[in-house]
């Protein structure tokens, strides 16, 4: 696995990843068409906030980014794509 600068042309395909992950866990169509926003991923977002994608050879097996806050950095995404979750 690399771990790697994200770039803002990814920005869709990491909205899809954090929907792919988040609909894993079982939860309605309709709830997750409520959270769809929060887990939209734009350019802008990559471009402001640390963003990180963890590859397995040409695939983007997850990311994560983060924010500030007042005191320090908080994580804002960290998503997974279940085809790569419970692995050691």
């Amino acid at each position: 696995m690399n771990i790697r600068a994200a770039l803002e042309t990814e920005a869709p395909a990491l909205s899809s990843l954090a929907m792919r992950a988040k609909a894993h866990w079982g939860y309605s169509a309709s709830t997750l068409e409520l959270w769809r926003a929060e887990l939209t991923i734009s350019a802008a977002d990559v471009r402001d906030r640390p963003t990180f994608v963890a590859t397995i050879g040409p695939v983007v097996a997850g990311f994560y980014s983060l924010r500030p806050s007042r005191a320090s950095w908080e994580l804002d995404h960290l998503w997974v794509l279940p085809e790569f979750m419970h692995r050691v």
